[in-house]
């Protein structure tokens, strides 16, 4: 996948041969996906609100209401208010979502790791005013040689006479960092997303080097009582990671395209690191938009990911 412009980061805007690729890998799923038939024993939907008649033998019987998904945006540096732009982590002031809408994924850094969102105070406190549930996505980076000196030996693992422990340090000290301005701004949130794609600086040609960085993070999070999720794509997810299967809550992206193409990107084929999916998100010119997936649509599933303000 092209890399990710430096000035879309904090929106996670993927492109050119990436989401081309991408958007022919869910079409060719949707292609190939077998119909459901009258003699399926369960019928899997997402937002029809009648209940479909399945037969089982020769016995007939109405299938459960499926769960209506909910609808929601995710947010972050780009709605910030344009005085708060600074040299290198630009703002855009965008309009933010409706104040009618089901869900919000805040963004909690502005471009790269370690620093912040500036106005996630203010988005925060948006929320809660419009009672929007609410989590969290951090972006990750890989360290700078100096980052590396600074966060390498500080952290839970010991042994920094070799690389890798070092660089867990680095990812477990992004996400101290991240959790952090969640505590100062008084944000609370059962789950918290790592933002994995093409970045600036870039990943480094080591897929095991990486790992140990996200794995860092993955340990400070989960050290916190935070459900973990991750936000990639199934290319930049394999570029960057290999093919570990951490089995972490999912977040998918279909770019440019439509909440068809959303949906379609919620069925378990599509998952990269063996885990559930649970948001699948579309954009257009003006914002990010987001659906949630299967048993996550409930009230039950949106408690694990949300909070209620």
């Amino acid at each position: 996948m092209s890399s990710l412009l430096l000035n879309r980061l904090g929106r996670r805007r993927t492109r050119a041969a990436a989401l081309g690729a991408l958007v022919a890998s869910v079409l060719t799923f949707a292609a190939t996906a077998p119909a459901a038939s009258a003699s399926t024993n369960s019928v899997h939907t997402f937002t029809h609100h009648t209940a479909k008649v399945v037969r089982t033998g020769t016995m007939t019987a109405a299938a459960p209401a499926p769960v209506r998904s909910s609808y929601g945006s995710d947010i972050g540096w780009p709605e910030c208010p344009k005085s708060l732009n600074r040299p290198g982590h630009p703002t855009e002031g965008r309009p933010m979502p409706p104040s009618s809408t089901r869900f919000v994924v805040v963004g909690l850094t502005n471009g790269p790791s370690l620093v912040t969102n500036p106005c996630l105070g203010w988005q925060l406190a948006w929320a809660k005013k419009n009672h929007v549930p609410t989590t969290g996505y951090a972006v990750m980076t890989y360290p700078t040689a100096s980052q590396l000196r600074t966060y390498g030996a500080t952290g839970p693992h010991r042994d920094t006479s070799d690389w890798r422990t070092k660089l867990r340090n680095v990812g477990w000290s992004e996400a101290q960092f991240t959790l952090k301005e969640m505590r100062q701004v008084g944000m609370k949130t059962p789950s918290v997303f790592i933002d994995i794609e093409f970045t600036i600086p870039r990943w480094s040609k080591s897929i095991a080097a990486n790992r140990a960085v996200i794995e860092g993070a993955i340990k400070a999070y989960k050290d916190a009582g935070l459900k973990v999720g991750v936000y990639s794509t199934a290319y930049q997810w394999a570029q960057i990671m290999g093919s570990p299967r951490y089995g972490l809550l999912e977040w998918h992206t279909t770019g440019v395209t439509s909440l068809t193409s959303a949906r379609a990107a919620c069925t378990k084929q599509h998952s990269f690191n063996g885990g559930p999916i649970v948001l699948a998100q579309w954009w257009d010119k003006i914002l990010d938009h987001d659906v949630t997936c299967g048993s996550y649509s409930s009230t039950t599933g949106m408690n694990r990911l949300f909070t209620q303000y």
